[in-house]
């Protein structure tokens, strides 16, 4: 429909996520989002559900077939997403349901950048005290980037904790061209 806007992944994890709570069935469904986002990266299998030629009851068959022990709300949800060409969105409505189930959980997910690797110590160090700043328990993941030169940079959520040698060159500089202006 012309002027319509198609649902963003977020919009059906949430979708989603209501229902899987009224069920009482995060994990399941948290399972079953992993098992269908990973059928869809086959691009075989999307572009065989994505068909143009396949009517609505063809398309559930073919999920049932290829998926037989999902739930009829995800065979559902994923023959939904098929009809409007919609199935490469799941990897990424899987991950939007994982944070909100991780939040209702009271876990958050961290990132750490740094540009040496981090020993397992320090990544407990780091966590610990995530932990203790958001009151939450933290999932911790690191990448490597040379671009930090020193220092990390952290981002728990939408915050971002940038502590890296090269934030803190940027800023001398401006400060150096500040006053020499």
């Amino acid at each position: 429909m012309p002027g319509r806007k198609a649902p963003t992944p977020t919009r059906y994890a949430q979708a989603v996520f209501q229902l899987a709570v009224e069920q009482g069935q995060l994990d399941r469904w948290g399972r079953e989002l992993q098992t269908m986002a990973d059928v869809v990266r086959s691009q075989g299998v999307a572009n065989l559900l994505e068909s143009p030629g396949l009517r609505a009851a063809d398309l559930l068959a073919v999920v049932r077939k290829i998926l037989p022990d999902l739930s009829e709300h995800a065979t559902n949800l994923m023959a939904l997403l098929a009809q409007r060409r919609a199935l490469g969105l799941l990897p990424r409505v899987q991950d939007a349901y994982q944070r909100m189930a991780e939040e209702r959980e009271g876990v958050l997910r961290a990132t750490a950048v740094t540009a040496v690797p981090l020993d397992q110590a320090q990544k407990e160090q780091i966590a610990a005290q995530l932990k203790k700043a958001w009151g939450k328990e933290i999932i911790l993941e690191s990448r490597v980037d040379p671009d930090v030169v020193g220092g990390m940079v952290v981002r728990v959520g939408d915050h971002v904790i940038d502590g890296s040698t090269r934030s803190r060159l940027d800023a001398l500089r401006r400060t150096v061209r500040e006053q020499s202006g």
